[in-house]
């Protein structure tokens, strides 16, 4: 799938940034508090740093958690005035009766909160202005603030993220409870022409994402991840040939089955002895074809059987090419497209119906779009 551009990219503090990767990450806020866990020094360094930034402060509360302090009245509250609550919920406050000059009181002067009300954790306001509330692990979300980023900083919001959350073991990838934010995650990552698979893990009570082979590279390039994932992944790259994921191939159909044993045995005269006689006489004609297949593969001997795997009923990928070449096929080049990624669709549900709109692409002639 070519890489999406970004027509209105929106930029973000740096601060801001980091914090919400390590918020979203490893954070904790389905209470009043805004916690996070992390046993890494580089994570809290810059957790510390970028809260300090935006005037909170990090306070311990274990071993590996931590507390984000400070508060403060929310701005938007504050730019319109005296008269509604500071604390952004809206209420109407009450004129003061007396003078209180620490707390900004004076006689007949609306106060800067209603009764009952007191500054917000800066923290918080942070979640608030994201749209972010009190989720549980289930249901946390990516703001769509994140996607309006311009890809220098959602390079850095997926690094510190993964830094955070994800791993590199046998190819990069991570496991969270939310599968929206997977999901998530997976749609940002195209933003770099980077595809991933992802799926439910210990009946769907967690799901995981995993980076195939072929984008290997362009993850590594891409995303500024460091330290020993790092390290682990340019060994990866190393050893990666860089073939095409088996994962969501196409799935090997009769009809697709039918053309090729036709234009495999246009006589029909492997229906009618065994397949091994079958490929040992074919392989013994002028043409030498099964032959040929097999020393494409680096196989003593090719069956036709071995174009497609049985249990998932889809197309071998390495054997389905070799046997295209021999053949002269290249009606299913499109396959290997750098630009196509199949994956299966599990359930499809009816949204509703919508009046069609115009968008005006930028630099583009005008195209219809929903």
């Amino acid at each position: 799938m070519p890489k999406s551009p970004t027509l209105l990219a929106i930029p973000l503090p740096a601060a801001e940034i980091d914090l919400l990767a390590v918020l979203l990450a490893e954070g904790g806020y389905t209470q009043h508090s805004v916690l996070f866990t992390t046993a890494s020094s580089e994570i809290l360094d810059l957790a510390t740093q970028g809260a300090t930034e935006l005037g909170m402060t990090v306070r311990p509360t274990g071993k590996y958690s931590y507390r984000l302090n400070g508060t403060g009245p929310d701005p938007a509250a504050m730019a319109r005035g005296r008269g509604v609550c500071w604390c952004g919920c809206g209420k109407p406050t009450l004129p003061s009766k007396s003078t209180w000059l620490a707390r900004g009181h004076r006689i007949g002067v609306p106060q800067r909160y209603a009764p009952g009300c007191k500054p917000l954790l800066l923290a918080r306001q942070l979640l608030n202005r994201h749209g972010i509330g009190h989720e549980s692990a289930h249901a946390k979300k990516i703001p769509l603030r994140i996607f309006q980023v311009p890809d220098q900083q959602l390079a850095r919001f997926l690094a510190v993220f993964w830094m955070c959350d994800g791993y590199v073991d046998r190819s990069p990838g991570l496991t969270l409870a939310s599968e929206q934010m997977v999901r998530q995650v997976q749609h940002l990552l195209l933003r770099f022409g980077i595809q991933s698979t992802v799926g439910p893990r210990r009946q769907g009570a967690h799901w995981r994402l995993r980076v195939p082979s072929r984008w290997w590279r362009r993850f590594l390039d891409a995303i500024p991840i460091w330290g020993a994932k790092r390290g682990r992944l340019e060994e990866l790259v190393k050893r990666s040939r860089g073939g095409v994921s088996v994962i969501g191939l196409p799935t090997f159909t009769a009809r697709l089955r039918q053309s090729l044993r036709t234009a495999w045995d246009p006589d029909g005269f492997g229906t009618r002895v065994a397949p091994y006689l079958y490929i040992a006489r074919n392989a013994r004609t002028g043409q030498g074809r099964a032959a040929d297949v097999a020393a494409r593969l680096g196989w003593t001997k090719f069956q036709f059987d071995r174009l497609f795997n049985q249990a998932t009923n889809t197309i071998c990928p390495a054997a389905f090419r070799a046997f295209c070449a021999v053949l002269g096929i290249t009606s299913y080049d499109w396959i290997w497209s750098p630009d196509i990624f199949w994956d299966r669709i599990t359930s499809i549900t009816l949204a509703g119906g919508a009046e069609p709109q115009l968008r005006r692409v930028r630099g583009h002639r005008r195209l219809p779009g929903i």
